[in-house]
């Protein structure tokens, strides 16, 4: 499950049970991921992790968008 900090603005998951993770993969892709050759599934333990989120500015259209990748 997936949460908002109101204090610190942070996203947090919070994992009840071993959890595998691929990094790369949208919802409803189907294609091949060049990524996948490096970016193997991870095993997540049980506990709260903190969410990074990266942002990208582009400065034509003046625009911040959150990178999905």
């Amino acid at each position: 499950t997936a949460f908002k900090d109101p204090s610190d603005g942070l996203i947090y998951l919070d994992v009840t049970a071993p959890t595998s993770i691929t990094h790369g993969r949208s919802r409803g892709f189907a294609g091949k991921e060049s990524d996948q050759d490096y970016h193997h599934p991870v095993t997540l333990e049980p506990g709260i992790y903190a969410v990074g989120v990266v942002e990208e500015t582009d400065w034509i259209s003046k625009t911040v968008r959150k990178v999905i990748d």
